[in-house]
């Protein structure tokens, strides 16, 4: 492979998370500068160029972990506690009108006694 370049700035570094067409890095030529961008979302899990070398056609200047989304993993979970708070709370509702179902038949046929804790079927 040919010789593109010398690596001149670096703008991510290792764990970094970085935006599709982010600029990641500009390799200076003896005519042009060009700029490496990332490309997708992801997470910088290795930069193999440091600045002031050399840089070869085709050569890996980083590694990128690319992501569908930022957070989309933060975003399924909270999605997944909303839909079971829910159910949990519909659950609940659902236990409370049963048994305020149930006391009203106790009132309503006459079987219902005060009682004071300890006492009673409880």
């Amino acid at each position: 492979d040919a010789e593109l370049g010398t690596l001149a700035e670096l703008h991510c570094a290792r764990g970094a998370r970085v935006r599709e067409y982010e600029v990641l890095a500009v390799v200076e030529t003896d005519k042009v500068s060009v700029d490496i961008k990332a490309p997708a979302d992801g997470v910088v899990l290795q930069v193999y160029v440091a600045e002031g070398e050399v840089v070869m056609e085709r050569q890996p200047v980083f590694w990128l972990r690319e992501e569908a989304e930022p957070g989309a993993d933060e975003q399924a979970a909270g999605r997944e506690w909303a839909r079971r708070y829910a159910k949990r709370r519909e659950d609940e509702a659902a236990e409370e009108a049963r048994l305020w179902e149930q006391q009203r038949l106790r009132l309503r046929r006459g079987d219902w006694k005060w009682r004071r804790d300890g006492d009673g079927d409880g």
